[in-house]
């Protein structure tokens, strides 16, 4: 589920998101757990959340009952920028981009410390490497593991 992608196609969240700032709680909490009641199934990857620490309970409570495996795909600063700058997306603006990594860069070590304070599994990978070695080690670290 690109948590991202089900935010924008909402009217009222656009000029949240068109800006690259967090849509407010209470909004991105409804809009997930009506995508979650309509999956068909328990298997649920979240691409894009929890982006705070108040989102980390969110996420726990909607996907209760789930078997939960937090990914970081992490990479540098720049690597992340020239990523997403390229990509063909009307937010594709280097202010923008900016705003959103380093809002991400402010939380993503109070996410990481929320989840393992709740004892949740988080799996660290680099995507610094070229995208089939990154494939190769998340089939590894996370996959695999699973259906052992």
């Amino acid at each position: 589920m690109p948590v991202g992608d089900i935010l924008k196609e909402d009217p009222e969240l656009s000029p949240y998101t068109s800006e690259g700032i967090l849509c407010p709680f209470e909004k991105v909490k409804s809009v997930l757990e009506r995508e979650v009641r309509k999956a068909d199934s328990k298997d649920i990857v979240l691409d894009g959340a929890p982006r705070n620490r108040d989102q980390v309970s969110l996420v726990m409570n909607i996907l209760e009952g789930c078997l939960v495996t937090y990914i970081l795909l992490h990479c540098e600063w720049i690597t992340a920028f020239n990523r997403a700058i390229s990509r063909p997306r009307s937010d594709s603006k280097p202010e923008i981009i900016s705003r959103r990594l380093n809002e991400y860069m402010l939380n993503i070590d109070h996410i990481i410390q929320e989840l393992k304070e709740r004892h949740q599994t988080v799996v660290k990978i680099s995507s610094e490497p070229p995208i089939e070695e990154v494939r190769v080690e998340l089939l590894e670290k996370v996959i695999s593991p699973v259906f052992v």
